[in-house]
């Protein structure tokens, strides 16, 4: 299981490689998943892009397979952006092509306004700007309250009413059934 520590934090990461072997100047394109999922969600991208590119994935603090700080931690975005800046020293990655997904994009941004030397491109998905009070009421059900929400039904609960409300979506039963498994691995103190 390769891990590395960033930011005193023990981070999983995937690196998937099919490009040419005797190239020696391969980029590499930073894959990095929104809130309640991991590297598993990236799995379909790869065979599109490792053939061309080195591919990496990882998982955030708390998420997946990285170390989770615990259900008394402060989360920030001053420290997951910094995680991120901490990830790629460890590995030696002085640029990237970065592709970040929800939250994944917000921190590409903030990372971007940081350090823009370090990225080759920023692409962003899902990504909202704000969240408004119509999207706060989509995230938090009838409780009104995302940690009421959390504190009720737990991760799988939120990641049904995330499909339900089509925030989430899939191309079959079992594709769902799969979602909701991952997103159930989440501990909901870091949700």
């Amino acid at each position: 299981m390769p891990t590395v520590s960033a930011n005193q934090c023990e981070m999983y990461y995937e690196v998937d490689d099919f490009t040419d072997p005797w190239i020696t100047e391969k980029e590499t394109v930073w894959l990095q998943h929104g809130v309640g999922r991991s590297t598993r969600f990236w799995y379909h991208w790869v065979p599109a892009l490792a053939r061309h590119y080195r591919v990496l994935r990882r998982d955030m603090r708390g998420h997946g397979q990285s170390a989770d700080p615990g259900p008394d931690h402060r989360w920030s975005l001053d420290e997951l952006v910094t995680d991120m800046h901490d990830f790629m020293d460890a590995l030696g990655l002085q640029q990237v092509h970065y592709v970040g997904e929800s939250i994944g994009g917000i921190l590409g941004v903030l990372f971007a306004t940081r350090w823009p030397e370090r990225l080759k491109s920023l692409t962003i998905c899902n990504s909202p700007t704000t969240i408004r009070p119509a999207g706060t009421r989509a995230l938090s059900g009838e409780q009104g309250n995302l940690h009421k929400l959390l504190a009720s039904e737990g991760s799988v609960g939120w990641g049904r009413l995330m499909i339900e409300r089509k925030i989430i979506s899939g191309h079959s039963p079992e594709h769902m059934a799969w979602v909701l498994k991952e997103w159930a691995k989440t501990p909901t103190h870091v949700l």
